[in-house]
């Protein structure tokens, strides 16, 4: 019985992908990322001390915009008076 439910919750109920890096960064930067890796496992270093200074602003201005979707969000709960998803928001980004 254990193993024909495996079986059948295996063909049925999609896995989770797990995602590489924080959840705020977005798909490009990601690309950019494993590119430097790839460039790193080449030995090309004059481009990869170049990348990293692309890589830091995107990170940081990707972090930044998911913080104020958060910010924007939490001032939608404040004003309709749902404290509970406003609490829950604020503990995320905390």
């Amino acid at each position: 019985m254990k193993y024909a439910f495996k079986k059948v919750a295996n063909k049925t109920i999609p896995r989770k992908e797990k995602r590489k890096g924080p959840f705020w960064m977005s798909q490009d930067t990601l690309r950019v990322v494993e590119n430097r890796q790839q460039m790193k496992m080449r030995g090309n270093w004059v481009e990869v001390s170049k990348i990293n200074g692309k890589i830091q602003r995107r990170i940081r201005k990707d972090e930044e915009n998911y913080l104020k979707e958060k910010c924007q969000m939490l001032e939608e709960h404040n004003k309709k008076g749902r404290t509970r998803d406003l609490h829950q928001q604020i503990r995320e980004i905390t």
